[in-house]
């Protein structure tokens, strides 16, 4: 975030790192060897506090280095609360210099320690020295003289919010290229109907009692990760990652996609009240949300569509368990149960969404984390006033970070898992059993036969912690209820085993006729995102059979190859850097 009138960005390359995207000044004419120097101002991405820091300018122009000045490592220092002294670099570190233009002069920074003195420093004294120069005011005319005119200038008060700048992105912003990107991924991008859907558009298979439906599931990519991770993001557009476009261009997907259901993940805690809450209430939407535990920025957020659902109850899931070394990472989820609200007779709808540990060396950690949701979701989904035991319809989202070839996937479509990277201590630990349930739950279950459930009562045999059931257990009144007492509770251990008791399909087949889909780029282009049903039977193909959850349509996502074409992501018509996953579904 530097202080100065950039117009476009460029490209810069040195050997030692990659520093791309900086913003450049207005372009000038000037003699070769004429050199500027400017006190600029730089401040932390999260704070307004300013650090003045000299900065040496050398101009290029046809991609020729002019003299002898090389470029620092300036996305290093950005982050840190401290800036380090700077020595001078080789200027051989320099490979090359790219511009959009070669007929324009694009700028080229040099950061340098303010005990090292500036060579032609003399030539170019100005009254400026220590002050710095305000965004808005560097705007400069036809000529040299007026350049070092300019300069001689007073300056004005320096902006105090990195806010304030990206304010000033929208304008440079190429809307032709916008409307390209957006066209190229509408294109790309097509609704794919299953037999059923294509039979229910059409009326010939209607329930006469259902409910259509759309869920949504997004990854939006917090502003703060974004910032702190700048290499992730060396090749991208600079104006295209500023929250202020990204905002804009996000609250459009979403409006345009009008989903009823709305899952995110990497949603920014400090953008609910000023982005997501009002955006998204204007839109008719009422919603839950969980941020990681620790000093995480983000969390994970559901929000519904207050016209056709009501919220019966909800939980959050904290994968960080003191307790357990396996879990100890800051990962949330959260489950919510829906009722429609035309028509209160149909079955209820249990939703869930998390963000999985990213680390792919990690397995273990993502399978107890999975462990613990599914036993979660058991929980909250269990249908009790029914002659056998049954589960409301399931749909589960979110960012797993695993591919469709993982061991976890292999898990939430199968059932069963066998695998060396299954933790054998949930049971002892959390009391979570190898089929994913509650211990304590099972119990209460068999000696409270058709009874209500009681959830308080529940959360009190639970081992797992939840910083959110914390107060509520303790204004609890404790329970008198003796009923197990005497009684030996046996369960059957499988080192390496582990299973569920629900039938899960994902909505995307991962391949389509043009290869296979995608929907981020971590090393490579993968699928990580999913959205999960939940099915009744199995056919004698294994196929899963659907009941009262059906899938109409999915809204197809690219292949690697397009991709490519498309160009990297965040860009000028994706907000994100992971593509949005859609699908419709009826509840009957």
């Amino acid at each position: 975030m530097w202080l100065v009138r950039n117009r476009r960005c460029s490209d810069y390359y040195s050997k030692s790192c990659q520093i791309a995207k900086l913003p450049r000044l207005d372009v000038f004419p000037c003699s070769p060897n004429e050199n500027v120097i400017l006190e600029l101002c730089h401040y932390h991405p999260r704070s307004t506090r300013r650090i003045d820091l000299a900065k040496y300018i050398s101009l290029v122009k046809n991609n020729i280095l002019i003299d002898n000045t090389s470029i620092s490592e300036i996305y290093r220092t950005m982050s840190l609360n401290e800036l380090p002294t700077v020595e001078r670099v080789n200027p051989d570190s320099i490979e090359r210099v790219m511009d959009d233009d070669n007929d324009e002069i694009c700028i080229v920074f040099e950061k340098i320690a303010p005990n090292i003195p500036i060579e032609n420093e003399s030539k170019t004294e100005s009254p400026m020295k220590n002050e710095p120069l305000r965004e808005d005011s560097v705007k400069f005319d036809s000529s040299p003289k007026d350049v070092k005119a300019f300069l001689q200038q007073p300056a004005s008060e320096p902006v105090n919010s990195s806010q304030q700048l990206e304010e000033n992105f929208s304008e440079f912003i190429d809307h032709s290229k916008v409307k390209r990107k957006k066209g190229q991924l509408q294109d790309l991008r097509q609704w794919d109907y299953t037999d059923f859907g294509r039979d229910f558009i059409i009326g010939q298979k209607g329930e006469k009692k259902s409910l259509p439906f759309t869920v949504m599931s997004y990854n939006v990519l917090s502003q703060l990760l974004l910032e702190n991770h700048p290499h992730l993001y060396s090749n991208h557009n600079y104006a295209a990652l500023s929250w202020e476009w990204r905002s804009k261009v996000l609250m459009e997907e979403i409006e345009a996609a009008s989903p009823d259901i709305l899952c995110l993940q990497e949603v920014q805690e400090s953008h609910l009240e000023c982005f997501y809450y009002p955006q998204l209430l204007r839109l008719g939407y009422k919603g839950l949300y969980k941020k990681r535990t620790g000093d995480k920025p983000d969390g994970v957020a559901i929000y519904f569509r207050d016209s056709v659902f009501t919220l019966e109850e909800y939980t959050t899931v904290e994968f960080m368990q003191p307790i357990m070394p396996v879990l100890n990472r800051d990962n949330v989820a959260l489950i919510a149960r829906f009722s429609s609200k035309m028509d209160p007779s149909l079955p209820h709808l249990c939703v869930a969404t998390t963000h999985l540990l990213y680390n792919p060396r990690r397995m273990d950690v993502k399978l107890a984390q999975m462990q613990l949701l599914l036993a979660e979701l058991e929980r909250l989904a269990f249908v009790r006033d029914r002659p056998s035991p049954s589960y409301y319809p399931l749909i589960v989202t979110g960012d797993l970070n695993v591919t469709p070839k993982s061991s976890l996937y292999r898990l939430l479509t199968t059932g069963l898992l066998l695998d060396s990277d299954v933790t054998d201590e949930m049971l002892d630990v959390l009391g979570i059993t190898n089929n994913c349930q509650h211990f304590s739950i099972l119990r209460g279950r068999q000696c409270s036969g058709t009874s209500p459930i009681d959830r308080l009562s529940e959360l009190r045999g639970l081992k797992v912690y939840n910083s959110d059931n914390v107060e509520a257990l303790h204004t609890m009144t404790p329970s008198n209820d003796n009923s197990e007492d005497g009684k030996v509770w046996n369960v059957e251990r499988k080192k390496g085993h582990l299973s569920h008791n629900f039938i899960l399909k994902s909505a995307y087949e991962h391949r389509n006729s043009r290869g296979k889909e995608v929907t981020t780029k971590q090393d490579k282009w993968v699928t990580v995102d999913y959205i999960f049903y939940s099915c009744i039977a199995r056919g004698l193909n294994m196929e899963p059979i659907e009941g009262n959850l059906k899938l109409i349509s999915r809204h197809g996502l690219l292949c690697k190859e397009e991709c490519f074409a498309y160009g990297p992501i965040p860009n000028l018509g994706s907000p994100s850097d992971h593509f949005p996953l859609l699908c419709k579904f009826v509840l009957t």
